[in-house]
């Protein structure tokens, strides 16, 4: 990449690089671009969550001028653990699971009449595909679910479905999330689309979308080639659909060099992105 090229990426949107974030010494390498929606996909133990972790600490920390006014927020496997959390609880060495956590727990039913405008499509979208309302009940200090059309049924938020859960925390978030920033959001998510469903791999696709729509740059790990498929998909119908807006995407595929992972850029090279996973389907064949 030439030295122009990547002043002017720099310039039009947050560009990471392994070697700014100080870590000379790590087994992983990469040059990230945060564009809009940006996927990682590779093979468990390639570096994924290595990645989402030091772009997190570096933002979040605001280890720069840029980020001060930046708002970010990580959403990992871990942050499942909160419906079966004792009442009033935080995790250990997770300040950025802590930090989502207070965010959900401010979420009431009578939140989601006050959605912001960032979060309300992705509030909607995953209230159609659970069927219902995600929430933090303060007097039993314990999350819930709210089916819609069942009256005032609620349903203990452990005794869910995984899918349901997770995109439960999605819709929390979401409706919690921060309107009309100065600068644009940052959303980093690693490992929640792994538990759900081929279907809603689908949909959890197009919500990344939705985000970046509203100017939040978001940033996921990809593991089934249905979350990959579909996000091809909605990014090519928001450039040919001229009355959507466009959304900046790309996407990194981690991979193995002697004894240190690197990611590769394989935005415009959809077979490179499907590789991995067709390498592992060729041995049952």
């Amino acid at each position: 990449m030439s030295e122009e090229t990547k002043e002017a990426e720099v310039k039009d949107y947050h560009f990471f690089e392994s070697i700014t974030l100080e870590e000379p010494e790590s087994p992983v390498s990469y040059e990230i671009a945060m564009p809009g929606v940006t996927l990682l996909t590779g093979e468990d133990g390639i570096g994924k969550t290595t990645v989402c972790k030091s772009i997190y600490e570096y933002t979040a920390n605001a280890k720069v001028p840029a980020f001060k006014a930046t708002h970010v927020t990580m959403l990992d496997a871990r942050l499942l653990e909160c419906y079966s959390m004792r009442p009033g609880s935080l995790y250990t060495n997770n300040a950025a699971g802590n930090r989502a956590l207070r965010r959900m727990r401010a979420v009431s039913l009578a939140a989601y009449d006050e959605v912001s405008e960032t979060g309300v499509e992705v509030v909607e979208a995953i209230e159609s595909t659970i069927r219902g309302r995600m929430f933090y009940d303060e007097d039993s200090q314990k999350f819930f679910f709210k089916p819609s059309g069942k009256g005032k049924l609620r349903v203990p938020a452990e005794n869910l479905p995984s899918g349901v859960r997770t995109l439960g925390v999605i819709q929390m978030i979401a409706a919690k999330f921060y309107d009309k920033p100065t600068r644009p959001p940052i959303l980093i998510i690693d490992d929640l689309e792994a538990t759900l469903h081929p279907a809603w791999q689908i949909v959890y696709a197009n919500l990344l979308f939705k985000f970046a729509v509203k100017g939040v740059r978001v940033l996921s790990t990809a593991h089934g080639v249905y979350t990959l498929n579909a996000a091809l998909h909605v990014m090519r119908f928001h450039e040919e659909d001229g009355n959507r807006p466009r959304v900046h995407y790309r996407a990194y595929v981690g991979r193995a060099i002697g004894d240190r992972s690197e990611f590769f850029d394989v935005s415009d090279d959809p077979n490179a992105l499907m590789d991995p996973y067709a390498l592992h389907m060729r041995k049952f064949l």
